[in-house]
Protein backbone atom coordinates (compact mmCIF):
# COMPACT_ATOMS: atom_id res chain seq x y z
CA UNK A 1 0.00 0.00 0.00
CA UNK A 2 2.84 2.45 0.84
CA UNK A 3 4.52 1.79 -2.52
CA UNK A 4 1.24 2.33 -4.28
CA UNK A 5 0.74 5.71 -2.54
CA UNK A 6 4.33 6.74 -3.23
CA UNK A 7 3.78 6.01 -6.92
CA UNK A 8 0.27 7.31 -7.49
CA UNK A 9 0.21 10.38 -5.19
CA UNK A 10 2.84 12.39 -7.12
CA UNK A 11 1.00 11.65 -10.38
CA UNK A 12 -2.29 12.91 -8.94
CA UNK A 13 -0.60 16.08 -7.65
CA UNK A 14 0.98 16.77 -11.06
CA UNK A 15 -2.38 16.29 -12.81
CA UNK A 16 -4.09 18.70 -10.41
CA UNK A 17 -1.35 21.30 -10.89
CA UNK A 18 -1.57 21.03 -14.69
CA UNK A 19 -5.37 21.48 -14.56
CA UNK A 20 -5.02 24.54 -12.31
CA UNK A 21 -2.42 26.11 -14.60
CA UNK A 22 -4.66 25.53 -17.65
CA UNK A 23 -7.68 26.99 -15.84
CA UNK A 24 -5.88 30.17 -14.77
CA UNK A 25 -4.18 30.59 -18.16
CA UNK A 26 -7.52 30.40 -19.98
CA UNK A 27 -9.12 32.95 -17.62
CA UNK A 28 -6.19 35.38 -17.70
CA UNK A 29 -6.19 35.94 -21.45
CA UNK A 30 -6.79 39.42 -22.77
CA UNK A 31 -10.45 40.34 -23.34
CA UNK A 32 -9.69 40.92 -27.01
CA UNK A 33 -8.69 37.25 -27.27
CA UNK A 34 -11.97 36.15 -25.69
CA UNK A 35 -14.48 37.68 -28.09
CA UNK A 36 -17.22 35.48 -29.46
CA UNK A 37 -19.13 36.61 -32.53
CA UNK A 38 -22.83 35.88 -32.31
CA UNK A 39 -25.91 36.91 -34.21
CA UNK A 40 -27.66 40.01 -32.96
CA UNK A 41 -31.04 39.30 -31.42
CA UNK A 42 -33.05 42.21 -32.72
CA UNK A 43 -36.17 43.28 -34.50
CA UNK A 44 -35.86 45.47 -37.57
CA UNK A 45 -38.47 47.97 -38.77
CA UNK A 46 -38.02 50.17 -41.86
CA UNK A 47 -39.63 53.61 -41.86
CA UNK A 48 -40.09 55.82 -44.92
CA UNK A 49 -39.67 59.50 -44.13
CA UNK A 50 -41.55 62.42 -45.74
CA UNK A 51 -38.58 63.17 -47.96
CA UNK A 52 -38.77 59.68 -49.48
CA UNK A 53 -35.66 58.53 -47.63
CA UNK A 54 -35.94 55.53 -45.38
CA UNK A 55 -34.39 54.59 -42.09
CA UNK A 56 -34.16 51.32 -40.24
CA UNK A 57 -34.87 51.01 -36.53
CA UNK A 58 -32.95 48.26 -34.74
CA UNK A 59 -34.61 47.09 -31.55
CA UNK A 60 -32.02 45.34 -29.36
CA UNK A 61 -34.30 43.43 -27.01
CA UNK A 62 -31.37 41.57 -25.46
CA UNK A 63 -29.56 44.87 -24.67
CA UNK A 64 -32.53 47.09 -23.80
CA UNK A 65 -32.26 49.82 -26.45
CA UNK A 66 -33.35 50.83 -29.91
CA UNK A 67 -31.53 52.97 -32.44
CA UNK A 68 -32.46 54.23 -35.88
CA UNK A 69 -29.93 53.93 -38.68
CA UNK A 70 -30.05 56.07 -41.84
CA UNK A 71 -30.50 54.57 -45.30
CA UNK A 72 -27.34 52.88 -46.50
CA UNK A 73 -26.12 51.62 -43.13
CA UNK A 74 -25.20 47.97 -43.12
CA UNK A 75 -26.50 45.57 -40.49
CA UNK A 76 -24.38 46.09 -37.37
CA UNK A 77 -22.18 43.25 -36.13
CA UNK A 78 -21.86 42.25 -32.49
CA UNK A 79 -19.06 40.72 -30.41
CA UNK A 80 -19.24 39.56 -26.78
CA UNK A 81 -16.17 39.36 -24.58
CA UNK A 82 -15.51 35.93 -23.08
CA UNK A 83 -16.33 37.07 -19.56
CA UNK A 84 -19.72 38.41 -20.63
CA UNK A 85 -19.18 41.83 -19.04
CA UNK A 86 -19.66 43.77 -22.26
CA UNK A 87 -20.89 43.48 -25.83
CA UNK A 88 -19.61 45.68 -28.63
CA UNK A 89 -21.95 46.55 -31.49
CA UNK A 90 -20.12 47.92 -34.51
CA UNK A 91 -21.72 50.48 -36.81
CA UNK A 92 -19.86 52.15 -39.69
CA UNK A 93 -17.38 54.54 -38.00
CA UNK A 94 -19.02 54.05 -34.58
CA UNK A 95 -19.18 51.59 -31.70
CA UNK A 96 -21.84 51.07 -29.03
CA UNK A 97 -20.68 49.06 -26.03
CA UNK A 98 -23.34 47.49 -23.82
CA UNK A 99 -21.73 47.04 -20.38
CA UNK A 100 -22.98 44.91 -17.49
CA UNK A 101 -20.20 46.01 -15.11
CA UNK A 102 -21.05 49.71 -14.66
CA UNK A 103 -19.03 50.19 -11.47
CA UNK A 104 -15.84 49.15 -13.24
CA UNK A 105 -16.73 51.30 -16.26
CA UNK A 106 -17.34 54.36 -14.06
CA UNK A 107 -13.83 53.83 -12.66
CA UNK A 108 -12.38 53.49 -16.17
CA UNK A 109 -14.08 56.67 -17.36
CA UNK A 110 -12.73 58.68 -14.43
CA UNK A 111 -9.33 58.51 -16.18
CA UNK A 112 -10.66 60.69 -19.02
CA UNK A 113 -11.48 64.38 -19.14
CA UNK A 114 -15.09 64.94 -18.04
CA UNK A 115 -16.84 67.30 -20.48
CA UNK A 116 -20.16 67.42 -18.63
CA UNK A 117 -23.52 66.21 -19.89
CA UNK A 118 -25.49 66.68 -23.09
CA UNK A 119 -29.03 65.75 -24.04
CA UNK A 120 -28.98 64.07 -27.44
CA UNK A 121 -32.39 63.05 -28.69
CA UNK A 122 -34.33 61.77 -25.67
CA UNK A 123 -31.27 60.72 -23.65
CA UNK A 124 -28.82 62.66 -21.49
CA UNK A 125 -25.28 61.35 -21.90
CA UNK A 126 -22.20 62.06 -19.79
CA UNK A 127 -19.38 63.06 -22.11
CA UNK A 128 -15.69 62.23 -21.70
CA UNK A 129 -12.74 63.04 -23.90
CA UNK A 130 -10.11 60.36 -24.45
CA UNK A 131 -6.90 62.19 -25.47
CA UNK A 132 -5.05 59.06 -26.58
CA UNK A 133 -7.86 58.17 -29.00
CA UNK A 134 -8.66 61.83 -29.76
CA UNK A 135 -12.32 60.84 -29.36
CA UNK A 136 -15.38 61.77 -27.36
CA UNK A 137 -17.08 59.02 -25.35
CA UNK A 138 -20.79 59.21 -24.57
CA UNK A 139 -21.89 57.33 -21.43
CA UNK A 140 -25.42 56.50 -20.32
CA UNK A 141 -26.24 54.09 -17.54
CA UNK A 142 -29.51 52.69 -16.39
CA UNK A 143 -29.54 50.53 -13.28
CA UNK A 144 -26.81 47.91 -13.47
CA UNK A 145 -26.02 48.36 -17.17
CA UNK A 146 -24.50 51.11 -19.24
CA UNK A 147 -24.01 52.17 -22.82
CA UNK A 148 -20.72 53.65 -24.00
CA UNK A 149 -20.74 55.17 -27.47
CA UNK A 150 -17.94 56.51 -29.63
CA UNK A 151 -18.13 57.69 -33.19
CA UNK A 152 -20.82 59.50 -35.21
CA UNK A 153 -22.73 61.45 -32.55
CA UNK A 154 -25.71 61.88 -34.90
CA UNK A 155 -26.54 58.19 -34.40
CA UNK A 156 -27.35 58.95 -30.77
CA UNK A 157 -30.27 61.23 -31.70
CA UNK A 158 -32.49 58.16 -32.04
CA UNK A 159 -31.03 56.09 -29.18
CA UNK A 160 -33.77 55.04 -26.75
CA UNK A 161 -33.50 52.98 -23.60
CA UNK A 162 -36.44 50.54 -23.81
CA UNK A 163 -35.70 48.14 -20.93
CA UNK A 164 -35.27 44.40 -21.00
CA UNK A 165 -37.81 41.71 -21.70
Amino acid sequence: MKNFLKTILPIIIVIILVLLVLFFYKNSKNDSDNFINKPIENTVATTTLNSGDSSTTYLYKNHGFSIELPKGYVVPTESVNGRGTYTEIYFPNSTMTYITDVVNQDNNLSKFENKGEEKIGDTTFKIYFNKSMNAYLYWFKQGKVGYLFSGDKDLLKTFKFIGWQ
